[in-house]
């Protein structure tokens, strides 16, 4: 198998790109004791730095040991809470929205607001612990928020609050104090927009509890004055009692008929008979027109069709108001009792004082400041040996000095 020869411009390339790496390793070479002494000294000044700081008193201590203090807190699903999150977010006139919004997201707007942040500069006084003394209030608001860690994990639905400070105890106190903040704030605003639902819920209430009353009436009303149940009941009364009448009128006016064929005169029996069926004739008129015994007692023939559509409607209107009543009575009920035994927030973990700094890492410190100090060098070294690359070639310091005249 033949090898395919190299070309000269390669060899060319990568002669010249040899020579350059040996160039500057000899470079580094030439300066390596330099370079040893910067980065020894530069990681042993940081080693002893760092070490220093682990005794300097807190005021005098340039890099002192912080403590991160953090509380868990386990959130309402937006499945279990989502009505009474409306309430809440309709208290505060943003209600309506066609996103996803939880009460995690909630919470870390409320952990970032002014009013949170103001009430924790009051009551640890950060103006004067952090000794700041330009744009005090929102000074005082920047150094708890770069202080503070605020994280809600949607998939475990929990809210992470944690605070950072030299002080274990202080950062602990500050902590749960936003706990309590958080959930007084929840409770103020989810209480107050309980309450305003159950109030709207209430008149509610009422104003069915009227309306059902109303129509209750008139139909009482109806059935005293027809003294019925139902019109399907009075039709089928009055019906039943035309058909007697008229049966007992045809039974009078067969006698009438028959006494006519064996008798020329009206005798008094003749006549008991017309004067009877004259009377059933009366009856059947009045029960007709909705009279009996001159006393309106039930609706006439012609009555009956409105009449029965009115009393549907009455019947459709009542059952309607009282399904209302049921389902609003129901919302009611449920309302008072999550206002009674809901929470937003089930606390995991209280912060307590951490006996374990969380920053600085003194260890990372010192690598990067070596790390640091060795790139400098080499960058030093480079520097040392252009220069005097300069110094020993008359050309290139004529060139420099006619440069530097003009």
């Amino acid at each position: 198998m033949e090898t395919q020869p190299v070309a000269p411009k390669q060899l060319s390339e990568e002669r010249t790109l040899l020579e350059g790496l040996l160039h500057y390793l000899s470079i580094l070479i030439r300066y390596k004791w330099l370079i040893a002494i910067i980065t020894f000294t530069a990681a042993t000044a940081v080693v002893i730095f760092s070490v220093a700081t682990l005794s300097l008193p807190l005021d005098r201590n340039p890099l002192p040991n912080k403590y991160t203090a953090y509380a868990v807190l386990l959130v309402q699903s937006e499945e279990s809470g989502m009505s009474a999150l409306s309430s809440v977010l309709s208290s505060l006139g943003a209600g309506g929205g066609g996103g996803s919004v939880s009460y995690g997201d909630v919470g870390l707007q409320v952990l970032s607001s002014r009013p949170t942040l103001d009430t924790l500069v009051e009551e640890f006084s950060i103006t004067d612990k952090y000794e700041i003394t330009q744009n005090i209030r929102t000074g005082s608001r920047e150094a708890i928020l770069s202080r503070s860690d605020f994280v809600f994990d949607t998939n475990t639905g929990s809210l992470t609050i944690s605070y950072t400070d030299v002080d274990p105890f202080f950062s602990r106190d500050i902590v749960n104090r936003m706990v309590a903040l958080l959930e007084g704030w929840f409770t103020e605003w989810g209480g107050t927009a309980n309450q305003r639902q159950i109030t709207l819920l209430e008149e509610k209430i009422a104003e069915v509890s009227a309306e059902i009353t109303r129509l209750e009436g008139e139909l009482e009303s109806l059935q005293l004055l027809y003294g019925i149940i139902s019109v399907t009941e009075i039709a089928s009364a009055q019906a039943a009692i035309l058909t007697d009448l008229r049966s007992q009128l045809m039974q009078v006016d067969l006698e009438i008929k028959n006494y006519a064929r064996y008798s020329t005169i009206e005798d008094e029996a003749l006549v008991r008979l017309k004067l009877q069926k004259e009377g059933i004739e009366g009856l059947i008129s009045e029960t007709e027109r909705g009279y009996t015994g001159g006393k309106k007692t039930m609706p006439s023939r012609e009555e009956l069709p409105k009449l029965s559509v009115q009393f549907a409607r009455l019947q459709v209107d009542l059952e309607i108001q009282m399904r209302i009543y049921q389902s609003i009575n129901e919302q009611y009920e449920l309302l008072k009792l999550s206002s009674e035994t809901g929470t937003i927030f089930d606390i995991l973990e209280y912060a307590e004082a951490p006996d374990e700094k969380s920053e600085p890492s003194r260890g990372q410190l010192s690598m990067v400041v070596t790390a640091l100090a060795f790139f400098g060098s080499i960058v030093i070294a480079f520097l040392l040996n252009m220069i005097n690359n300069i110094r020993k070639d008359p050309s290139k310091r004529k060139l420099l000095a006619g440069e530097g005249k003009s």
